[in-house]
C-alpha cells in the first residue's frame, strides 16, 4: 500500500487538498489526519476499495487561527497562520486472505484446508463401508455366508461448522456479543498469528491560508506595494521565505537616511511588523524583504477622526487600512421590558454602530478593502490593542467609470455591551 498523489509544500487551503492511496487488493482502508503534535483533525473509512482518494482541506481549514502581530517593530512567528498536517493510511491483512464482515469471520488458513481434505477422505471412507455392505446384503440374500456391516460400524464423517455458527457459540460460551467474539476471532489468523496492519504514511506538509499558490520566496498580501502609514500607526506583512534571511527598514527624510536590518531564522511564514512610532522623524519608510519583495510607506498626519481596522484577507495576511472619515455613530438600546408589583421594569443592552467612508482610492485598494464584507476576522485597532467587530455591510462599490472611489462600510462590537444596572 502506497500513496499515489501528495499535494505540494505550501499548497492553499482555499482549494483542494487532494490525498490518494492504493492497495493491490480491495480492503477496508481508514484514514487518520492529524497536526504535527498528533492532534486529530479528522478521519475517514473506505470500504473494499482499491483506490481511496479524498480531500483534506475541510479538515484542515477549522485549525486556523488568526490573530494580529503586536509589539514592535520585528520578526514574528506565524503562530496558527498555517497548518502542518500528517495523512496516515492502514489496512489489516494476515498470513492468508482474510475476510472480516460485522457479523461473520470467515478465516481461510492452511489449517482449514486441512481440516477440508480430512473431511474429504473421511466421506470416502463411508462411501466405501456403504458399498461393502451393499454387496454384504446382496450375499446373504443369495444364500452366501457374509459378514454384515452395521450402521454403528460405519463412522459418521465430520460436518463442517460454519464460522459465523463458531463465533455465535463462542459469544454464548464467554457471553460477549456476536459482533465482539468476531473480531476477537478476525484479531488472528487461522494459525493463531495476529493480523498485521498495513500503514502508509504521508510526509508532513504545510499549507497556507490563502485562495491561491503562492511560490516561495514571496509575500502574501492583497493591497498594493505603495501604501499610506499615519502617524503612530503600524502594519504587517506575512512573508512566505526559502531559506534564512533579513529584513531591512530604510527610514528617510530630508537630511538622514537610516537603515535598521532584521532577521528572519530559516524558510517557511513569518509576520514583520513595521510600527512608525520606532522610527520618529521619518519621512518615508522602505521594507526591504529580499527575493520576498518590497513595501513602501509614506507617512501622514494622523486623522483627526480616523478609524483603523485590520481584517484577514483572502491571501492569508492580516491587512490594516485607516478609514479617515467617520460618516456616522449610532448607538441603539435593546430592552427587556417586564411588568410587576412596581410597575415597568427594563434591563437592556446597548449596540454602537459606527458608518466608515475611506479615501477616494484606486481600484486595486478598493479591491482589497471590499474583502471586509465577506472575511470573518475583522479588529478595530485602538491603543490599547486588536477588539473584534462585526462589518453589518454586505455590498461595497469597488469601481465608477471616470472617476475615484470611495467605499463606505458600517461596523458594530461583536458582543453587545451589557448595561450595569441590568
Amino acid at each position: 500500500m502506497q500513496f499515489t498523489r501528495i499535494p505540494t509544500q505550501f499548497s492553499p487551503l482555499g482549494g483542494r487538498i487532494d490525498y490518494a492511496v492504493g492497495h493491490p487488493a480491495a480492503a477496508t482502508v481508514l484514514i487518520r489526519i492529524t497536526d504535527a503534535d498528533g492532534t486529530l483533525r479528522g478521519a475517514k473509512r473506505f470500504a473494499a476499495v482499491q483506490q481511496a482518494a479524498f480531500d483534506a482541506a475541510p479538515y484542515l481549514r477549522s485549525a486556523l487561527r488568526f490573530t494580529p502581530a503586536a509589539g514592535p517593530t520585528g520578526v514574528f512567528p506565524a503562530t496558527g497562520r498555517t497548518v502542518t498536517a500528517v495523512v496516515e493510511a492502514t489496512v489489516e491483512v494476515a498470513a492468508d486472505a482474510t475476510e472480516v464482515s460485522d457479523e461473520t469471520v470467515r478465516i481461510k488458513t492452511t489449517a482449514d484446508k486441512a481440516a477440508a481434505a480430512e473431511k474429504s477422505e473421511d466421506a470416502a471412507s463411508g462411501a466405501a463401508t456403504a458399498e461393502s455392505a451393499k454387496v454384504s446384503d446382496e450375499t446373504d440374500r443369495n444364500g452366501t455366508t457374509a459378514n454384515k456391516v452395521t450402521a454403528a460400524e460405519i463412522a459418521p464423517s465430520e460436518t463442517a461448522v460454519p464460522s459465523e455458527m463458531t463465533a455465535s457459540c463462542e459469544a454464548a460460551a464467554s457471553g460477549t456479543t456476536v459482533r465482539e467474539a468476531a473480531a476477537a476471532r478476525a484479531a488472528v489468523d487461522g494459525a493463531g498469528v495476529p493480523l498485521q496492519p498495513l500503514t502508509a504514511t504521508a510526509p508532513a506538509r504545510t499549507f497556507l491560508p490563502s485562495a491561491e499558490a503562492v511560490a516561495a520566496p514571496g509575500m502574501l498580501t492583497t493591497m498594493p506595494a505603495v501604501r499610506l502609514l499615519p502617524d503612530g500607526a503600524c502594519d504587517e506583512l506575512t512573508l512566505l521565505t526559502a531559506a534564512a534571511q533579513s529584513v531591512t527598514v530604510i527610514a528617510r527624510n530630508a537630511e538622514t537616511t537610516t537603515a535598521v536590518n532584521y532577521s528572519v531564522p530559516g524558510p517557511g511564514v513569518y509576520l514583520f511588523r513595521l510600527d512608525a512610532r520606532d522610527f520618529p522623524g521619518a519621512e518615508t519608510l522602505t521594507v526591504d524583504a529580499g527575493a520576498c519583495g518590497s513595501v513602501s510607506y509614506t507617512r501622514v498626519a494622523a486623522p483627526c477622526d480616523g478609524v483603523r481596522l485590520a481584517w484577514r484577507s483572502s491571501a492569508g495576511s492580516v491587512e490594516h487600512y485607516t478609514f479617515p472619515v467617520e460618516v456616522s455613530a449610532v448607538v441603539e438600546a435593546t430592552k427587556s421590558r417586564a411588568y410587576g408589583p412596581d410597575g415597568r421594569t427594563a434591563a437592556g443592552t446597548l449596540e454602537r454602530r459606527r458608518t466608515l467612508r475611506s479615501a477616494f482610492e484606486v481600484r486595486p485598494v478598493l479591491e482589497a478593502l471590499s474583502e471586509l464584507t465577506a472575511t470573518p476576522d475583522v479588529w478595530l485597532v485602538t491603543p490599547t490593542g486588536y477588539k473584534p467587530v462585526d462589518v453589518v455591510s454586505e455590498q461595497a462599490v469597488v469601481h465608477r467609470h471616470g472617476t475615484l472611489s470611495c467605499l463606505e462600510i458600517a461596523v458594530r462590537p461583536r458582543c453587545k455591551t451589557p448595561l450595569p444596572w441590568s
